[in-house]
């Protein structure tokens, strides 16, 4: 009885305060999002103080339109419970393409922290995609949250689950839902089997394909296990490049006004702060998420990726022999300089028992598409082939196969020592002869179409680092002067100001600090890939983009290639770490044209 004076006193403010209390309430008991999406409802009981044994009473989130690849999809599962998966956007040019960008830590310390989880280049690409042919942005979905006991338990085998998800679900106090641990990685991929084959069940028994799956034209998608850059690039809350700045956290979910720090997001091992008794971990959704509406991703439960660990060498790419499976993040049994969105390291598959498992370890899920698939007709049925994306496979290969880049260069050169090899050895045969000529030929006309697109791609990389410093050069100047503009303001220096009109101006900061922060983040990201071309090619870039910037009249811009030439080369055979990239940041926006 005592809840119902709170409530209504709760409506009486949503009223005044210009919005419907109803919209956030609803009268019923187990409301599924207080255990499936506690950070949710926790986030709307302190917004409208309601005491933690009203919880229920919170309106779960409307799930959206799965059609249209919405930024989150609430997927049922058995027992009544949920999972809600969070978008990944990724920006790719075809079906081919995808985002090559630099994982890992760029600041560990000893070689063997090195080799464990040191800077490496991957590759990262979502199954989604909105055309035909593969091109386009490309999504792909990673749980919001870590899988969590309850619904662990709602597919737990012996025909007890739903019995066994009810004992989960009781167990929760309010929305302290704790992930699921002591889990081995194949009981993790068995379970996201499991949960997929349940799905398709659904998808038949209801509306049919893609009616609680997204597809991927005529086939559903599926739930597995995340791969590393898939897991990290989500972990970053999709950023270019890793920095401090990973530690960004959705808008509206900042702890404090100024800078982020590692405990705002993060569960590890701190002095006073532990788990409740016989645990290792803390409740999912209680820290801060990231840009993508994630939570957790680094620290508390350590997480499973797909993919079998690899060692890191000096050179950015991963070492060939394989060992145990990756498992990311850290754990909230973790030190502070082990937990992280690049923190990664092995875990054993087997143990002298069995199947190899640890209490501080967990997983989430991904939804992911099979590539290549047969299209559907515009009547939702399945055709079999599918021409268009056939064609833009074909278009795609064919860029490849002529834009090879530098990486090919020693490809060609044995392919014409083989070919001037085979010539020696045709002796008198003219039409050996013959023929070996006409491939050479071929040979040396793509090696110079290959070398033309390469300088090209340089140049317009170059072109595109002094666009994103500019931009967020000329972001941060506006910045200086709205910050210097609102605290006169404060100070009464502009007492006839608009008070109305510097209140806008401030709400406007946060915004544009995230534009600059990302323009940087652009621009180192660009600077490293600059740094990874020969020399050469890049400095005879340089000199054909400041002609071209002369010519354009962009003298602003042109100031900044000395800059931007300087980092370039301090990023050649270098691990670049945040101090560095920070004082290149410093650099560029000190710079006065």
């Amino acid at each position: 009885m005592r809840a119902l004076p709170i409530l209504l006193l709760v409506a009486a403010a949503a009223v005044l305060s210009g919005c419907d209390a109803t919209e956030r309430l609803v009268a019923s008991d187990g409301s599924w999002c207080r255990i499936d999406d506690p950070a949710h409802v926790e986030k709307e009981r302190r917004k409208l103080k309601l005491p933690r044994g009203d919880v229920d009473r919170i309106a779960c989130p409307e799930p959206a339109d799965i059609a249209g690849l919405p930024d989150e999809i609430v997927l049922p599962m058995p027992c009544g419970r949920k999972m809600v998966f969070r978008a990944v956007r990724v920006a790719v040019g075809d079906a081919l393409d995808a985002e090559r960008t630099r994982f890992g830590d760029t600041d560990a310390e000893d070689l063997t922290r090195k080799a464990m989880s040191g800077p490496w280049w991957g590759e990262v690409a979502g199954g989604f995609t909105p055309t035909a042919d593969g091109s386009g942005l490309s999504t792909y979905y990673v749980g919001k949250y870590e899988v969590t006991r309850p619904q662990y338990a709602a597919l737990a085998e012996g025909g007890a689950a739903c019995e066994s998800a009810e004992g989960a679900s009781g167990a929760v106090s309010g929305t302290d839902v704790l992930p699921a641990v002591d889990v081995s990685w194949h009981e993790a991929v068995a379970f996201a089997d499991a949960y997929t084959r349940w799905l398709l069940e659904q998808e038949k028994g209801g509306s049919g394909r893609g009616s609680i799956l997204p597809a991927n034209q005529a086939r559903p998608g599926f739930v597995r296990l995340p791969t590393e850059t898939e897991w990290e690039f989500a972990a970053r809350g999709g950023r270019e490049t890793g920095s401090s700045r990973v530690h960004e956290i959705a808008p509206g979910w900042s702890a404090s006004a100024g800078s982020v720090r590692l405990a705002d997001i993060a569960w590890y091992r701190e002095v006073g702060v532990t788990p409740s008794k016989d645990e290792s971990v803390f409740p999912v959704g209680r820290k801060s998420p990231n840009r993508l509406m994630l939570f957790d991703m680094a620290g508390n439960a350590e997480e499973y990726t797909i993919d079998l660990f690899q060692p890191v060498r000096p050179d950015g790419l991963k070492a060939g022999r394989r060992g145990g499976v990756v498992v990311r993040g850290g754990s909230a049994t973790d030190d502070a300089a082990l937990v992280g969105v690049g923190s990664r390291r092995e875990m054993e598959l087997y143990g002298a028992d069995g199947a190899a498992r640890g209490p501080s370890i967990g997983f989430r899920l991904v939804i992911a598409a099979p590539w290549f698939v047969n299209r559907e007709d515009g009547e939702g049925r399945e055709l079999q082939g599918n021409p268009e994306f056939s064609e833009g496979v074909s278009k795609a290969w064919d860029r490849l196969v002529r834009a090879e880049g530098t990486a090919g260069a020693g490809a060609r050169g044995t392919a014409k020592s083989q070919i001037d090899a085979l010539a020696n050895r045709a002796g008198s045969d003219p039409t050996l002869d013959t023929a070996l000529v006409g491939i050479r030929r071929e040979l040396d006309a793509a090696s110079a179409e290959v070398a033309l697109r390469e300088q090209q791609s340089i140049e317009e990389q170059l072109l595109a680092a002094l666009l994103a410093a500019g931009y967020a050069r000329e972001r941060g100047g506006k910045l200086d002067t709205a910050r210097r503009t609102v605290e006169a303001a404060r100070l009464g220096a502009l007492a006839a100001a608009d008070q109305a009109t510097i209140r806008a101006m401030e709400a406007l900061i946060p915004a544009n600090q995230r534009e600059m922060a990302s323009s940087y983040d652009y621009y180192v990201a660009t600077v490293l890939n600059l740094g990874e071309r020969p020399p050469a090619s890049f400095e005879q870039a340089s000199g054909i983009v400041a002609d071209r910037l002369r010519r354009a009249g962009l003298e602003r811009l042109l100031v900044l290639l000395p800059v931007v030439r300087g980092h370039v080369a301090s990023a050649r055979g270098a691990t670049v770490g945040d101090e560095q990239q920070a004082r290149w940041i410093r650099e560029m926006g000190a710079l006065r044209a």
